[in-house]
């Protein structure tokens, strides 16, 4: 796995990247001394402990997170996840076993399949130190748009496609994600022609094919009606689930009862709750971040997560409207 951002940790809480090799023989292989690299053209970058003997059927696990300081088998070297190369050689640098793959998903792993067999393929549940199951073909191609995020004037219609052959893409004007995980929007369309824009739009798509891990959701946000004094700064585009990301009944501003005593929310008892006044990953939120600034010609967007800001004193006094 070379982006592992809430799977797994590792024996010290931290989300790495991992490396797994499986003895697939009848005899147990002494790994000690051994070698694994992520640049094939440096066979020793990082060596194994002595001592270290991978039984038949058994799987070893090894955190490629350049800390080596730290208790356990971790290499001295990250991975990419936008492609690179990982060799095993032996203690004479003859190569065992190579892979050389390309980008990759965060918390998608990609490994062989059946164990050992020459076939690879993507894991949306990886099992570390645990037989290979749940695989995908691969991953679909992102969706890509005719037009751009950005500021406009005048009525377009956007056309999508992606190189994946026999895909089919489905996307959202309302914030939500088409789909997620197999469940799909309550409002999503199939993209079947081009869409009319003519009013300020947060376009979401996604790709998908029988067999084949949907693709990552695209966002761009199309604003119309702006004048040059908005235009003349950064602008920020937060899109997400109106009830799930933002407000009631699960959103980070979900109010659900309660009343307002001296400006501060109080609860009304059982059913009312309020998550403005709550803390902590529980809390946070998925969210598309876009930035457009025409002044330096960015143009930037990231899936992240988004929490409620404030003091102790403020966040009891945050309302809906």
């Amino acid at each position: 796995m070379a982006s592992n951002s809430d799977f797994q940790p590792d024996p010290q809480g931290e989300f790495d990247d991992w490396i797994e090799i499986y003895n697939y023989g009848t005899s147990a292989i002494d790994m000690g001394g051994m070698y694994l690299t992520d640049d094939l053209t440096v066979p020793t970058k990082w060596q194994l402990p002595n001592a270290i003997t991978l039984y038949p059927g058994n799987y070893l696990l090894i955190w490629a997170d350049n800390d080596t300081a730290d208790a356990g088998l971790h290499a001295n070297f990250k991975l990419s996840a936008g492609g690179e190369a990982i060799g095993l050689f032996d203690n004479a640098s003859t190569l065992i076993d190579s892979i050389t793959f390309g980008e990759q998903t965060t918390d998608i792993s990609y490994g062989r399949f059946p164990d050992a067999a020459d076939s690879w393929q993507f894991y949306d549940m990886p099992t570390p130190a645990a037989e290979n199951n749940s695989e995908y073909l691969s991953i679909v191609e992102d969706p890509e748009f005719s037009h751009e995020r950005g500021f406009y004037d005048t009525s377009f219609r956007v056309t999508m496609a992606t190189e994946t052959d026999e895909a089919d893409i489905y996307y959202t004007t309302d914030g939500s994600v088409p789909i997620d995980g197999e469940r799909p929007s309550r409002t999503v369309s199939q993209y079947t022609s081009p869409i009319y824009i003519n009013s300020t739009t947060c376009l979401r798509a996604t790709a998908v094919k029988a067999g084949w891990r949907a693709s990552r959701t695209v966002t761009h946000t199309y604003i119309f009606g702006a004048d040059n004094e908005i235009r003349s700064m950064p602008a920020v585009s937060l899109v997400g689930d109106e009830y799930t990301t933002f407000f009631e009944p699960d959103g980070i501003m979900a109010i659900v009862g309660g009343y307002y005593s001296g400006g501060v929310w109080r609860s009304s008892g059982q059913g009312s709750y309020n998550n403005s006044i709550q803390r902590g990953i529980e809390y946070e939120r998925p969210v598309s971040f876009e930035i457009i600034d025409l002044q330096t010609e960015t143009d930037a967007q990231v899936d992240c997560g988004i929490r409620v800001a404030g003091s102790n004193y403020h966040r009891p006094r945050y309302t809906r409207g």
